[in-house]
């Protein structure tokens, strides 16, 4: 039996405990495990407490506190600088030698061991050579700065999706992901990003990166900016020379604004936010794949990988042992 002294500390373990089994008995066969693990991931960014009732026969009031380091907004008006561990899933994929790295695409972590890229990450042209990855940067908003925060990992192994196809009419399955050496450590700082168990047909989107600015400048912190959906039929309609299969790809951009992707986001999330559903999170729709040369051409989208559509192909490789 609890003393007096050891009740708020019971009151936690018991909470702890309901957190669990509340974990487990939401679960079910027809849940994806991608659900699941994003759920998982949250609760490393809360913990419950149990306050204890006020009258006689009462049931404890359970509170859920999260310790997220960023307010979550649905929207952002414009692109500016992300805010510290804002986007705590957003890595850089590092190339070249170990000691020397240079950060050419982005990635997303979906998992401790697994980041999520395009395809096209996978081999960058270099002064008479291709690079590949190396380690990938998480934890940090600053392309060239680190912080107590910041981990570098190596990549281990590489995977590519199986039918990719780049060529110059068509882009195809241009994802990719990235095993890293190690488990990351899973806080509000670095956390899993969420994947889509269902189609997202959100009229807008949140795309964050370290690539060119509208300046020609390379990006030194990351950036964000909300884009519009553009609908398949007008999106193949401005695409004319590309097939953009609407299954495979979604079209994201600004219909009256100098908004969009560009080179040196390659790899990073298209993504949307999951507000007070789970804590601290957002969940990816796209992976960016390409876009004009002129970067942020006012009525002209980007290209984006539908995540939706490769999920059965990302769970089968992160999670294979627990599927």
């Amino acid at each position: 039996m609890c003393t007096s002294i050891l009740k708020l500390f019971c009151l936690i373990l018991i909470s702890q405990n309901l957190a669990n089994a509340n974990l487990e008995s939401s679960s079910d066969s027809e849940e994806r495990i991608s659900e699941r693990k994003c759920r998982e991931y949250a609760q490393k960014t809360t913990h419950t407490i149990l306050i204890a009732p006020t009258l006689i026969g009462g049931k404890p009031h359970k509170i859920i506190v999260d310790r997220c380091k960023h307010k979550q907004v649905a929207l952002i008006v414009g692109g500016t600088e992300a805010k510290p561990y804002e986007f705590p899933h957003q890595g850089l994929v590092g190339y070249g030698k170990r000691t020397a790295l240079k950060w050419h695409c982005g990635c997303t972590l979906v998992s401790p061991r697994f980041v999520l890229t395009a395809a096209h990450c996978l081999e960058i042209p270099a002064k008479n050579k291709i690079l590949t990855p190396k380690a990938v940067k998480l934890g940090s908003i600053n392309r060239f700065g680190d912080n107590d925060k910041t981990v570098i990992v190596d990549v281990v192994e590489t995977f590519k999706y199986d039918h990719y196809i780049q060529n110059s009419t068509l882009v195809i399955g241009d994802l990719a992901l990235l095993k890293l050496a190690e488990e990351i450590r899973i806080d509000e700082f670095i956390l899993p990003i969420c994947l889509p168990t269902k189609q997202h047909e959100n009229e807008k989107g949140i795309v964050t990166g370290f690539g060119v600015t509208e300046d020609g400048v390379v990006a030194k912190n990351l950036l964000k900016v909300t884009l519009e959906r553009f609908s398949h039929s007008e999106c193949q309609e401005l695409w004319r020379n590309k097939t953009i299969d609407s299954k495979a790809m979604v079209c994201y951009g600004h219909h009256t604004e100098e908004m969009d992707s560009c080179r040196g986001d390659s790899g990073g999330p298209l993504l949307v936010s999951n507000g007070d559903k789970i804590s601290c999170t957002y969940t990816q729709i796209g992976i960016v794949s390409f876009g004009l040369r002129q970067c942020g051409t006012v009525g002209f989208p980007g290209i984006y990988v539908n995540v939706y559509n490769y999920l059965d192909w990302i769970e089968g490789i992160v999670w294979k042992d627990e599927m």
